[in-house]
C-alpha cells in the first residue's frame, strides 16, 4: 500500500530537496547521537557525491523521507543503503518501506547491482526483515549504537 500523496524521486547532490533531506537526516539520525552533517561528511569523504539520493515527497513537495544508495561499494561489489530517515511525524505510515523498495528497484535496474547491504540499527532489524533482508554476522557498535549488517539479494 502506497501512503497517500507520497512520491519517491531521485534528487541531485545539491538543491532544495537535497538540503531538506540533509536537514531531515540531521534531525533523525545525527543530532540524537551528538553528530552533525559535517561529522558525517568528514568521516565519509566523497560518499555524498558518490551516492544516489532518493527522497520521499508529500503532496506539497516537502521532503518527508530519504535514503542514500552507494553503488559498487568497494569492499563487497554490491551497493550500500545508508542514511535512511523518515520524518518523525510520518513514521509507521509505509514511507520507509516505499523508500527501500524504490532503492532496491533503482539499484537493480539503473545501478546494475545484484545485492544491497546496510548497517541497521538494532531497533530497525525487524523492519528490514519484513522486507526480505537478512542479518549477516554478529551485532556490532557503530557511532556508539548497536547495529547489525543486513543484506538483500535483488530480484533480477
Amino acid at each position: 500500500m502506497t501512503p497517500p500523496q507520497v512520491r519517491i524521486e531521485r534528487t541531485e547532490f545539491a538543491g532544495s530537496a537535497y538540503d531538506e533531506a540533509l536537514a531531515l537526516r540531521d534531525r533523525v539520525l545525527l543530532s540524537p547521537t551528538g553528530r552533525t552533517p559535517s561529522d558525517f561528511a568528514s568521516a565519509n569523504p566523497g560518499v555524498e557525491e558518490a551516492c544516489a539520493h532518493l527522497v520521499a515527497l508529500d503532496g506539497s513537495g516537502v521532503v518527508i523521507g530519504c535514503v542514500l544508495i552507494r553503488p559498487n561499494y568497494p569492499e563487497v561489489g554490491g551497493g550500500k543503503l545508508l542514511q535512511m530517515a523518515t520524518h518523525p511525524e510520518r513514521q509507521r505510515q509505509g514511507i520507509g518501506r516505499l523508500l527501500v523498495r524504490h532503492a532496491e528497484s533503482w539499484s537493480a535496474s539503473e545501478g546494475g547491482l545484484s545485492h544491497l547491504f546496510c548497517h541497521a540499527r538494532e531497533g530497525a532489524v525487524a523492519f528490514y526483515e519484513r522486507l526480505g533482508w537478512r542479518v549477516v554476522g554478529a551485532r556490532f557498535e557503530e557511532i556508539g549504537i548497536p547495529h547489525f549488517r543486513m543484506e538483500r539479494r535483488l530480484p533480477e
